[in-house]
């Protein structure tokens, strides 16, 4: 696939998987939806953080709080 022809709905499925997997652990996030912040944030159960839609981590999990 040529980075040129790329539709909309393309680039979109391709930032939705990078957001679906760890780049440190490689496994799956979670989404989970923060009613404070009004957005969705993207949870690692393996690492215990959350990463943003830009797939930066924002925020580690606080202990007892899965």
């Amino acid at each position: 696939m040529q980075f040129s022809k790329l539709t909309p709905l393309q680039i979109e499925v391709g930032m939705q998987l990078t957001m679906l997997f760890c780049e440190k652990c490689k496994n799956r996030r979670l989404p989970k939806w923060m009613k404070i912040e009004n957005t969705t944030l993207w949870l690692c159960e393996t690492c215990g953080n959350f990463a943003d839609a830009k797939n930066y981590v924002v925020r580690e999990v606080e202990k007892g709080s899965l």
